[in-house]
Formats: structure tokens, sequence, C-alpha cells
């Protein structure tokens, strides 16, 4: 079976047709605010790898350590094992200076499943800011009012997913199935045995503008925009913290 960073990225093209659409924002800012960018939860570094590519200074931050090899495979070189809730830069050596740009791209910081952890995430992030600086993130209004039954999401090369979903509360549980098949049809669905199973649930914060506001208040940080992309959200605040 495809590894778990390989089937991530699978599925961000072929469900969710995420490629690069986010990738303008997240440059646009870094290249106005003109110093190091950290992308926290950067994952297989998609959108750190595009940053490194237009030239910026990218620091790529993620929990899980197969991710991180796929970020570094992408050219995203300079990577830190660490919790997005609670990491800590000396700024000496090789990462010197405070960041002019964080990043929490697509959906990342709703993996932080209730307040406390996403407050705690955006007044670290703070107090990593150069006094100019701004934290900038995507969070999605997935609009289910209630569970979903299993059913076939995406298939391509080879591939087949299907997934369901519950929900609890403000958490929204996304049970997946990978199944790794024999062959493809001429339209590249999925066909035949088969051959491997990976199953996962990923479990995700629900969101609406409303929650992002309290959540941005309460880290102490001034919302400098706040935009909606179809179902997503992106938002910028400037910490009115001092480091």
């Amino acid at each position: 079976m495809r590894s778990t960073a390989d089937l991530y990225d699978w599925e961000l093209q072929h469900l969710h047709h995420r490629i690069d659409q986010d990738v303008g924002f997240y440059r646009g800012l870094a290249r106005a605010l003109e110093g190091p960018v950290l992308e926290l939860a950067c994952g297989t570094g998609r959108v750190a790898a595009a940053l490194v590519d237009a030239g910026m200074d990218v620091v790529g931050l993620d929990i899980d350590s197969a991710m991180l090899r796929s970020a570094r495979a992408r050219g995203v070189d300079r990577v830190v094992q660490a919790d997005m809730r609670s990491f800590a830069f000396s700024f000496s050596g090789a990462i010197s200076r405070p960041f002019s740009l964080i990043t929490v791209p697509y959906n990342s910081l709703q993996l932080l499943l209730d307040d406390e952890s996403i407050v705690a995430c955006l007044r670290c992030a703070a107090r990593h800011l150069a006094g100019h600086g701004l934290i900038a993130f995507e969070v999605t209004d997935f609009g289910v009012a209630g569970d979903v039954e299993p059913e076939v999401l995406a298939e391509a090369d080879g591939v087949r997913l299907i997934g369901s979903l519950s929900v609890q509360g403000d958490v929204l549980h996304y049970r997946r199935r990978f199944e790794e098949v024999g062959g493809t049809t001429e339209h590249g669905a999925a066909a035949g045995a088969v051959r491997a199973v990976h199953q996962d649930t990923v479990s995700l914060r629900r969101n609406g503008a409303s929650m992002a506001e309290r959540w941005v208040a309460a880290a102490g940080l001034t919302m400098v925009s706040a935009d909606w992309s179809g179902l997503g959200l992106r938002v910028t605040a400037r910490t009115t913290i001092t480091p």
C-alpha cells in the first residue's frame, strides 16, 4: 500500500482537487512582508515547496516525521518536527530571526479539536512573529448537519477511496478506507481485485466565521482580514502580544 503521505497527496488531488489554488494567497503575503516564513502543519510540503521555489526563506513544521520526509523530498530543506501548539525557536543558528509570516494552510488548524488547543497554537505562533508580521490560516465550514453513510468518494490511479462522516458536537469524524486495486479502467477509475487496504479516521473541528473570530480574539490577536473562498475562510491576523 502507498504510504500515508502519498495517500494524503492523492486525496488532495483526486478528491479535494487542491493543487495550488491557495498558493498565490500565501505567496502574495510572503512577498509583501519580505521576511522568513514558517508553515505550521506543513504536511508533505505542497504549499511550503511552492514558496521555496519562489525564492522565499521557509521553515516547515509538522508533528509527523513521514510528512516531513515528503516535504524534504519536495525541496523544503528546513523542517522541524514539533507540536504546533507548543513549539519554540531560540532564533539562533539557522533560524536566526522571528518570522514575518506564519501560515496554517487548508484546514490544518481544525485538526486541533478544542478551543484551548487552537488558541494555544495561535498564541505560540504570535510569540514567534516579527513586529510587522502576520498569521494566515484557512478553515472550512463543511456544512455537514448529520452523519453520512460510507460511499465511494474518488477513484484514480488504481486507488479507490470510500468515506463516511459522523458528527459529535463540534467535531467531525471522517472515516477513510483506501483500497489499492489491480488496475484501472480506460477512464482512470480503480478496477479489479483489492490488493491492499489502509483505513483511518481524521477528526476535524467544525468551523464557522464566528468561531474563527473567537479564536483570534482569545489568542490576543487582531483580525486583519477574513475572506470566504467557496467553503473556506482565509484569515490574516496581527499580534497584539509583546513577544
